[in-house]
């Protein structure tokens, strides 16, 4: 198999992988397609009344850049809240849902339309993994796709793999994580800890 996420497995599931499928031998070797042209934006913690109101932003300055955007909630409960929220209201003209809720030729659909100019797609942490956003190549060159993730996964692997949905393949992409204050409390986390990634606490 190819994944970006095997030097990080837990320990359980590296066993489930030796023991289920007979797999004794783990070999990583660089990716062919060079160095990684992926921007990271970093991490900010915001207040959790502001929170919304910093995902809207942060959407603002990519689609002016005529990038697409999508945007990872934990569930299809909070999707709706931020897809129907009084801050999210002036960007819903390019905005789509896409949750485990659509069929499979909305599904289809959607993520072909994801990619598109200004497009912005709100979605579950479920397609966070194995889903490939295609970027054309006109886009690529004005930045590719921004990723935003809203939440602390509870596995390193989940994250990355979200990450991994922009700059896939040698193409450019950006990549940030805007998460609220409660966010940090339902984890037992203080604002300085999060993932050493030294996040940036705002308003």
């Amino acid at each position: 198999g190819v994944t970006g996420t095997l030097k990080i497995l837990p320990k359980c599931q590296l066993n489930v992988l030796e023991s289920w499928y007979k797999i004794q031998k783990f070999y990583s070797i660089p990716s062919v397609y060079g160095k990684s042209r992926r921007e990271k934006l970093g991490t900010k913690v915001v207040k959790t009344d502001n929170h919304f109101t910093e995902i809207c932003s942060s959407i603002k300055t990519q689609i002016d850049r005529n990038k697409p955007v999508i945007i990872f909630f934990p569930t299809i409960d909070m999707v709706n809240n931020f897809y129907q929220s009084r801050e999210f209201e002036n960007l819903k003209q390019n905005a789509m849902t896409l949750t485990e809720k659509n069929d499979h030729d909305a599904t289809k659909s959607r993520i072909i339309r994801a990619t598109n100019s200004r497009a912005i797609t709100v979605l579950t942490k479920a397609f966070g993994r194995g889903i490939d956003f295609i970027v054309r190549e006109k886009l690529q060159v004005g930045g590719g796709l921004h990723v935003i993730q809203t939440f602390i996964s509870e596995e390193q692997s989940e994250e990355i793999q979200i990450e991994g949905r922009s700059a896939r393949q040698g193409s450019q992409g950006s990549y940030e994580m805007l998460i609220s204050e409660d966010e940090l409390k339902n984890v037992s986390l203080d604002f300085q800890d999060v993932d050493g990634k030294n996040p940036q606490k705002v308003g």
